[in-house]
């Protein structure tokens, strides 16, 4: 099977995010096999710096220090959003070597910023050793402990570290109160590329009850996606259920036959016999019987 992908590249500004992820155009065939679609999301990375730590009181000169990082990550930033990255990352560098004499609350701007900004330079492995670090800090906010793991896997699977992007993820998914569309389909993709075909089905088809509940355009690249791993797996229910999916949004015949054969290798006659009664109803029943031979 191909494993072929796309990933695009990930452009920021400060404390916001946009993430694309994988899209490899194919045809859906009679039969479907694999697709190595895969599609863009946008997703934002905001962060919570509000932590609760107990530290000692500050002297005059200690607040000094913090009002003077604070203004540094804060010019970092306005250079990035006019897009002098490369001068706010060596800003931010300096400061990074500096970690271990800032607060933590000061540590947690400091790395989500940096990290955003060493994506944004294609600078991943680094980008992923910063989240680490981020991660790391005791008393990490539920909202930031989240961002920052999805932002983590994201970058993981841009480096194919698929079982790491995966575990991250999945913790993401676990944790948070939302079902995010685009992080079930990025998991499945994890899934598929480590060839754990029943697991990725399932993430799959959530994302795309998801866009059906919304009512968001699915691209046939997505849904052939979805329905190949239906196929692989032999799960007729939801490869019936995606294909008709995809009539609904396409109608064209070579998804009505699709429909035709999952039903038979399921042994589904009276399925069978309701998409030749579903087609008439449509007005492309002799289409069908053409393309099937049967006139």
């Amino acid at each position: 099977m191909s494993k072929s992908y796309l990933i695009s590249i990930l452009t920021i500004t400060p404390l916001i995010v946009a993430l694309y992820f994988f899209e490899n155009r194919s045809s859906y065939e009679d039969v479907p096999t694999i697709s190595d679609s895969f599609t863009s999301n946008e997703t934002g990375l905001a962060i919570d710096t509000r932590i609760q730590v107990t530290e000692r009181p500050r002297q005059p000169n200690e607040r000094a220090r913090r009002n003077a990082h604070a203004v540094t990550v804060d010019q970092a930033r306005a250079l990035a959003a006019k897009g002098n990255s490369d001068q706010a990352a060596r800003i931010l560098a300096e400061l990074y070597g500096k970690t271990d004499t800032i607060s933590n609350s000061e540590k947690i701007t400091l790395l989500e910023t940096y990290s955003l900004l060493l994506i944004q330079l294609g600078s991943n492995e680094e980008a992923i050793q910063v989240l680490n670090q981020l991660l790391a800090i005791p008393g990490l906010a539920l909202e930031s402990e989240l961002a920052a793991k999805k932002l983590l896997g994201e970058t993981l699977m841009k480096q194919e570290e698929w079982a790491l992007a995966q575990a991250h993820l999945s913790a993401w998914l676990e944790d948070g109160a939302t079902r995010d569309p685009d992080v079930l389909l990025n998991l499945s993709y994890a899934f598929y590329q480590q060839e754990l075909w029943t697991d990725a089905i399932s993430p799959a088809i959530e994302h795309l009850n998801l866009l059906v509940a919304q009512e968001q355009d699915i691209t046939r690249e997505r849904l052939a996606y979805i329905n190949s791993l239906a196929f692989t797996t032999q799960d007729w229910d939801n490869a019936a259920w995606v294909t008709q999916v995809l009539i609904n949004e396409f109608g064209e015949i070579r998804d009505w036959r699709n429909l035709i054969e999952i039903y038979r290798a399921s042994g589904n006659e009276s399925g069978v016999e309701q998409v030749f009664l579903d087609a008439d109803e449509a007005g492309v029943l002799e289409e069908l019987e053409i393309s099937m031979g049967m006139r």
